[in-house]
């Protein structure tokens, strides 16, 4: 017995953290990827030190709007950069070598912001605060050189032209450990898709519909909203319309910014000024919440806004619940303004129609029911209990929306996406080719689910296939290789990825005019060619 013991205790010392192993990818919970090999060293890193097991990573905005979770309050982030540091505008280049460098590797986007970085490739910049620092004025498109590369391409690096922008591409991240529920930070199987849109639906109306559908058994991942029904052409089918499911895509009570203290105020106004330009004096309605502020482009919610008529911050509003959160400081504040109001929950959505319908006979759209309730809150304790009264509003009740899955409807298979069809393939999205071949086999057949599986896909998640359907199949390309997990699986590169490639090629004997090509999958032959060579 004593033996046992101290080979236990001896396991125990030597165990250490999955996500501290040099050979396991830390990933991120939403896209379910691996951080780069800089990146992967920081939170490895981080993970030692902090005894974290969990290897998945994800942002502060992430936490609510996909992973509806909640960072444990005190828990500080983990900061990480991109590869690039900084880069040189393309146009303090000479036109000699401006000419040389788009001749050797043009860039393949026609506007935007690209940056020519490692690998000789150009990258598209697709954060939006990287893209205020590179595009101040707002050009078609906005050229730079990694200064990383620089030597490889000729260039002389000036001190003066070289821009750093470490600030604003830094990334603050949290292990799935630092969340309210960490099995939340963790990739989760299963989506729940917006029919006009082919987008995710927002956070919490994505995890209510995906459990409405399990329990359900829908075999469609795309949702309807009540309203969205006529501009689709389709109906609920009378034996289904007590199948709609109430769910809001978003929650927090938001009031003006004057109704916030006086400190409150001023911070978040400075905030506001330095990450905004366009801030003030123009008609943007802006929105602080779990991503600092931001242009609030939600049709609903700015009609909302703009009902609340604020006469000091007409354009400026708060999501109170993520202030609280994102704040210690004013958390009290926040909570106690929250406690003195309750959402109005379904019956918004019977004062919406009702009111809706009136203002049809009056053809006089847009005095909708709104979900405006009013408050006073005292903004300190000089002032408690002589607060001003003031409209405020739920963001549950403002988003509050009636869902009908697509098999609901009359015509199923027609409750897709107008702008792009969508087929996922063992629960990943495929190429544009393949769910082209996909996407007409479903409407010749009338199929109003958007989701593919292959046999082996099938086995694996424990669903057999009809017999009667076994001969129904679409043959595809790349996108059929199965998903061998953590099997190894051969990787094809191109030609160019190599620095020599001519010792490629060097392989092949020249005097040979025809060679075979066996291109094989996990050393099995699938295909055989017959090439020419020149």
């Amino acid at each position: 017995m004593k033996g046992l013991c101290w080979v236990t205790r001896v396991l125990l010392k030597r165990k250490t953290p999955s996500t501290v192993s040099n050979e396991v990818s830390v990933l991120s919970s939403v896209t379910n990827t691996p951080f780069s090999s800089s990146c992967q060293a920081i939170l490895r890193a981080v993970a030692r030190t902090r005894h974290y097991v969990k290897r998945y990573w994800v942002t502060l905005p992430q936490s609510r709007r996909t992973c509806n979770a909640v960072v444990l309050p005190g828990e500080s982030p983990t900061v990480i950069h991109l590869n690039v540091e900084k880069v040189l505008p393309f146009t303090t280049l000479p036109k000699k070598i401006q000419k040389r460098i788009m001749d050797e590797h043009p860039p393949f986007f026609g506007s935007g912001v690209g940056i020519l970085s490692t690998r000789m490739k150009w990258k598209a910049v697709t954060a939006e605060r990287l893209i205020r620092l590179l595009n101040e004025d707002e050009e078609d498109r906005a050229l730079y050189i990694d200064v990383a590369i620089a030597d490889q391409l000729g260039v002389k690096v000036n001190a003066k032209d070289a821009i750093d922008i470490r600030k604003q591409s830094s990334i603050s991240v949290y292990n799935a450990e630092q969340l309210d529920d960490p099995y939340k930070g963790e990739p989760q199987k299963g989506v729940a898709l917006n029919a006009m849109t082919g987008k995710r639906l927002g956070q919490p109306a994505h995890d209510i519909l995906l459990a409405v559908g399990i329990m359900r058994g829908y075999t469609s991942p795309m949702w309807v909203a009540e309203k969205q029904l006529k501009h689709l052409n389709l109906e609920v089918r009378e034996s289904r319309k007590g199948e709609g499911v109430l769910a809001p895509n978003m929650t927090g009570l938001i009031v003006s910014l004057s109704q916030l203290p006086k400190d409150a105020q001023q911070m978040l106004l400075k905030e506001l000024r330095e990450n905004h330009s366009d801030a003030f004096g123009f008609d943007l309605y802006f929105l602080y919440n779990v991503n600092g502020w931001e242009v609030m482009r939600s049709r609903v919610l700015v009609k909302h806004m703009a009902a609340v008529n604020d006469s000091q911050y007409p354009y400026h509003f708060v999501n109170l619940r993520d202030f609280g959160l994102q704040n210690v400081k004013f958390a009290d504040f926040a909570g106690e303004c929250q406690r003195k109001l309750k959402p109005l929950g379904p019956e918004v959505l019977d004062t919406e129609t009702t009111q809706d319908d009136k203002a049809d006979e009056n053809k006089n759209e847009g005095r909708g029911g709104l979900a405006l309730q009013i408050a006073r809150f005292s903004r300190g304790s000089a002032s408690k209990g002589r607060g001003v009264s003031t409209k405020v509003f739920f963001a549950e009740d403002a988003t509050l929306r009636r869902y009908y899955n697509a098999v609901c409807l009359s015509e199923p298979h027609l409750a897709v996406p107008a702008v792009r069809s969508v087929a996922i393939l063992n629960g990943k999205l495929i190429g544009r080719r393949d769910e082209a071949k996909l996407r007409s086999f479903a409407l010749k057949h009338k199929f109003s689910s958007p989701i593919w599986v292959t046999p082996v896909g099938a086995r694996r998640m424990g669903v057999g296939i009809e017999k009667k359907h076994l001969n129904k199949f679409v043959a595809i390309g790349a996108g059929a290789v199965e998903d061998q997990g953590d099997d190894v699986v051969e990787e094809f590169y191109n030609l160019d990825d190599f620095s020599d490639p001519n010792e490629i090629l060097s392989i092949f004997p020249k005097k040979v005019n025809r060679r075979t090509f066996y291109w094989t999958l996990n050393g099995v032959p699938f295909w055989v060619s017959n090439v020419r060579i020149t």
